[in-house]
């Protein structure tokens, strides 16, 4: 299993910053909260090295800067190994992450990408919304879910064949919901795309 971009070695001091932000986000609140209720190491874990670097490039010392990124690079490397170990070679759970695919991972499997620039408006009646995405080539449908609640279980609707008009009917007025697109190929569907939110009216 090597789905996963592990070496961070070669990201700029605060792109390391913000990568490892946005992989805890990913776990921790995000989409991936879903999939990895829990890693080793732990997210717990995660934030302090982020924390402790964070500090250390807030200073003067080089050789503190360098050890500290060093202990997060191993973090992260490690925590990437136990995601790729608990998805075993689903995709779909591994982009929920916050690390970047390798692009053979989605290529050797055919699969097409996940949609970018998801937006979420009301729909023209009252109970529902109306979702729209970039257009991912090869896509030949688009599928999305939906959920009030983050740790919940997702419910999944009729896939259409526009990305750029995709009707959900039936949400409950006056609740905020959590909502993902994914893309649906030759070879099946590719991985969600970030989440949009909404109150449904």
């Amino acid at each position: 299993m090597n789905e996963l971009i592990k070496n961070l070695s070669k990201l700029k001091n605060n792109d390391l910053d913000n990568k490892a932000v946005s992989i805890h986000t990913s776990l921790s609140t995000g989409p991936g909260s879903i999939h990895f209720a829990v890693t080793v190491p732990t997210l717990a874990e995660v934030l302090a090295d982020i924390t402790t670097y964070q500090t250390a490039l807030a200073g003067s010392n080089t050789a503190l800067k360098q050890s500290t990124r060093e202990a997060l690079e191993e973090t992260l490397f490690a925590l990437a190994v136990n995601l790729e170990t608990q998805a075993d070679g689903d995709i779909a759970k591994l982009s929920t992450t916050g690390f970047d695919l390798r692009k053979k991972a989605v290529q050797g499997e055919g699969l097409v990408a996940a949609p970018q620039n998801l937006r979420v408006k009301h729909g023209p009646l009252s109970g529902e919304v109306l979702l729209r995405c970039a257009p991912v080539p090869r896509a030949s449908a688009y599928e999305a879910r939906s959920t009030q609640d983050l740790a919940a279980a997702w419910t999944e609707h009729p896939p259409c064949t526009s990305s750029q008009r995709i009707l959900i009917p039936g949400l409950q007025r006056g609740k905020d919901y959590y909502f993902e697109v994914r893309a649906i190929g030759a070879n099946g569907p590719g991985p969600w795309s970030d989440i949009a939110t909404l109150m449904v009216v």
